[in-house]
């Protein structure tokens, strides 16, 4: 009795231990991650929009500087670069993000950038007096950027819709018209950005590099952000998540038996003949389970990747996903895009753009593949989305990439 007494204490210590060790491990580690447990009790919502308005106001010095500065008169400016980039861009009255996008765009790029690339401002306001950034940017003469008017929208199709529908059916026109813009350029890849961006340092550079190793995998369509907000457990997931934490503290306890016993067979024959021995056994494989089981939870799916190291390189998807924040496409996937696009327009459908988009690599998987650049070449940083339906101001439901290495971030923003 005295030597079960003493095991029921050794292996209540151990537990207890295991528990203080994980607590340390997450409020040292896991709290800096998204989607954990932890991470949440670590922010306050105040703070951090106090820390953006400081960071906004940075980038607004920065952007004052940029359309003063020596009106960029670059020795030998010659247009040549093989991208079409579009950044499509509408007002923001709550919280406007284009001045804070291009600061960091512009801050990105090298000297020889700036001599061969040309980035096209799409700005979307009808009239486009209404987009003050976008306005302040079209009066000056900066060689690399250039602002652009696309087509007007189809007012009275739009005004037969609800607000919701309104919003997306611009959209999608919106970046359907971005497409089309590219497409009579001729080029051989499209890079299509939206307005709430964070970009990494060398951003062409490193994505010129990554066009380069498409090459060989052939993907269509690379993105360029890919948020892990939708990754996290599910309740599909149950019977895997009780598997696996059951067959973990099985295993536990299973070593600690062996430890105990000193690993003889015999004695570990007779520990399993006391029915008092496996009620303690039992008990604390039931501990351990609940343990391993609330460990599992509290890290959240999406971050286990990151315990163990991502992949970096081009990444095949077998699905879609959702958002259009970063994309590349490459010039043989575009007509058919196009036209799949304008086929929905035609047919009245408002449906958000990164919904058609899914549905056209669904469609066409076997044709068009689609990839994920790991790390993310950009992350997100729109707390207010444009969309009144949507996200207005909270952060932990702002989509935010796991992968994006913010100590090479090209212009720094609070890491929320």
């Amino acid at each position: 009795m005295v030597l079960l007494l003493n095991r029921v204490k050794k292996n209540f210590i151990r537990l207890l231990l295991a528990v203080l060790l994980w607590i340390l491990f997450a409020y040292n580690y896991l709290i800096n991650y998204r989607y954990t447990w932890y991470y949440r009790y670590n922010r306050n919502e105040k703070d951090l929009h106090i820390e953006m308005n400081r960071q906004f106001q940075s980038a607004q010095n920065y952007w004052n500087q940029l359309l003063r500065k020596e009106k960029f008169k670059l020795n030998s400016y010659n247009f040549s670069s093989d991208i079409c980039t579009i950044l499509i861009t509408s007002p923001r009255y709550e919280h406007p993000t284009l001045h804070y996008t291009l600061s960091s765009l512009v801050s990105s790029m090298t000297y020889e950038d700036k001599i061969s690339t040309k980035i096209f401002i799409y700005n979307t306001a009808k009239p486009s007096s209404l987009h003050k950034h976008a306005e302040q940017l079209s009066q000056v003469e900066i060689p690399f950027l250039e602002v652009i008017h696309l087509p007007s929208i189809d007012v009275e199709i739009v005004q037969q819709k609800t607000q919701s529908d309104q919003w997306a059916f611009r959209e999608t026109i919106d970046y359907l018209s971005a497409l089309s813009f590219c497409e009579k350029q001729k080029p051989n890849n499209i890079l299509i950005l939206e307005d709430d961006l964070l970009f990494t340092k060398n951003f062409f550079s490193k994505l010129r590099t990554i066009i380069s190793n498409n090459q060989h995998s052939r993907c269509s369509l690379i993105k360029l952000f890919k948020t892990d907000y939708w990754d996290g457990w599910e309740r599909k997931h149950a019977p895997y998540l009780i598997l696996l934490s059951l067959s973990i503290s099985l295993l536990i306890n299973f070593l600690f038996i062996l430890l105990d016993e000193k690993f003889s067979l015999r004695s570990i024959r007779l520990y399993t003949k006391s029915l008092f021995s496996m009620v303690i056994s039992f008990s604390f494989t039931l501990l351990w389970f609940v343990f391993i089981l609330i460990l599992i939870l509290s890290v959240n799916r999406q971050n286990f990747q990151f315990l163990f190291g991502i992949q970096h390189g081009l990444h095949i998807m077998k699905s879609s996903t959702a958002g259009t924040l970063a994309q590349v496409y490459s010039s043989n996937v575009v007509q058919s895009l196009q036209s799949f696009i304008l086929e929905q327009v035609h047919s009245n459908k408002s449906v958000p753009i990164d919904i058609l988009l899914n549905d056209f690599f669904e469609k066409h998987q076997s044709t068009y593949l689609q990839c994920h650049a790991i790390p993310d070449l950009v992350n997100h940083i729109g707390v207010y989305s444009s969309n009144k339906n949507k996200n207005q101001g909270n952060f932990l439901s702002m989509k935010q990439s796991g992968t994006f290495e913010y100590d090479q971030a090209a212009f720094p923003i609070v890491s929320s």
